[in-house]
């Protein structure tokens, strides 16, 4: 009984040394992470003068509030175009395929319509119709002064003249709403004997075919969409922003689109919508930008971050351009621990200014940090680093 009491009491040393040792490797893992937090780097007195560092406060600056959040470019259905034919007839020949870019009023396909050759053949025998009225209503006009003609005469031949016209008129307007434009009735009535019946399909805006369904010989039928365009001159972007910054939005604002799709380039345009409503479920009001899209690079469901620039003011961290150090996707400042001493500290950036940038986590107000030279300290510090490794 005694020899079990005396085990029993060793098992209970034995656990409580076990457990001390668990807090002991708690309290150096927590030591380690403050270290990983704080890590620096202490230079000589040589080096400091060697590397000639500047330095520069973390401030607190005014500035123009802009609000940033993620937003996405739409298919603007101003922008959507779709073409088809308004008659009867066949394709003729297809001009344009998808993909391509085209320009407001090119030629895309033509079809071959007996209805077409028919209204033609209607506008120009009613216009020949109308010069002869109106040759007849002249002549008798000159012979009415000599009392050669009666005024029933020429009464009734300006009816006529009359008649023609309306006749020649509606002939015209039945070419037009069958798509022939200004330039193809020219033609016709310039050699009638040379033109072809071919009504041509034109791209009534700039941009890129998004879809085609039209192939030579292809039986076409009014309202059939033969072609879709997408406008590229101007993008759309949406965004959502949120309930704490409602009151700062108005329409006209100037906002900045950019995407990683395109790094170092920027679209700029203006607030075209704010949402009457609130989305039920995010809690946020839908914004759209149109952009200035040039070269077409914005295409729909291309995403990326929108800053729209308000006229409320905003107080925000900043620190000098050159302050910033860049290691892989993360950033970094140099931050003074005292003399000579540097904690690398990573940090979270915000808005480009002209020569400074927005901190938005990471350091606070008043705290100083090397704005020149970080360069060679940073070399420095991974050097050190490695020393420290081997």
């Amino acid at each position: 009984m005694k020899h079990l009491a005396f085990l029993t009491t060793l098992l209970l040393l034995f656990a409580g040394c076990g457990s001390n040792d668990t807090s002991g490797d708690a309290a150096s893992a927590d030591a380690t992470a403050a270290e990983a937090s704080t890590a620096g780097i202490t230079l000589t007195t040589e080096e400091a003068n060697t590397m000639k560092l500047g330095f520069s406060d973390v401030t607190i600056s005014e500035t123009q509030k802009t609000i940033s959040v993620p937003a996405r470019v739409i298919e603007d259905p101003d922008q959507v175009a779709t073409v088809s034919a308004l008659i009867e007839g066949r394709i003729g020949r297809v001009l344009a395929r998808q993909g391509q870019s085209v320009s407001a009023g090119q030629v895309l396909a033509t079809v071959v319509s007996m209805d077409l050759g028919n209204m033609i053949a209607d506008l120009l025998r009613s216009e020949s119709d109308m010069r002869t009225a109106e040759a007849a209503v002249t002549r008798l006009r000159g012979l009415s002064t000599s009392d050669a003609v009666s005024k029933k005469q020429l009464m009734e031949a300006e009816n006529a003249y009359a008649g023609a016209q309306a006749s020649a008129a509606a002939a015209l307007q039945r070419c037009k709403a069958a798509g022939m434009n200004s330039e193809d009735i020219a033609a016709l009535r310039k050699n009638p004997s040379a033109y072809e019946p071919e009504l041509k399909l034109r791209a009534p805006i700039g941009g890129v075919i998004s879809m085609r369904n039209a192939s030579t010989g292809m039986p076409v039928a009014p309202g059939v969409e033969l072609f879709t365009l997408l406008g590229t001159a101007t993008a759309t972007v949406e965004g959502s922003v949120f309930e704490d910054d409602f009151a700062a939005l108005a329409t006209t604002q100037q906002a900045v689109f950019t995407t990683t799709a395109y790094p170092g380039k920027s679209f700029s345009g203006t607030i075209s919508y704010v949402a009457p409503t609130v989305d039920d479920a995010s809690h946020a009001l839908p914004v759209r930008v149109r952009l200035a899209n040039s070269g077409g690079l914005l295409k729909p469901n291309l995403y990326g971050r929108l800053d729209i620039r308000t006229t409320a003011r905003d107080s925000v961290l900043s620190v000098p351009s050159d302050a910033i150090v860049y290691d892989g996707s993360e950033r970094y400042l140099f931050v003074v621990a005292g003399e000579n001493s540097y904690i690398y500290r990573r940090v979270e950036t915000g808005r480009d200014f002209d020569d400074a940038v927005e901190i938005t986590r990471g350091v606070q107000a008043g705290e100083r940090v090397v704005s020149s030279g970080v360069f060679h300290l940073k070399s420095r510090y991974k050097l050190s680093l490695s020393a420290e490794e081997e």
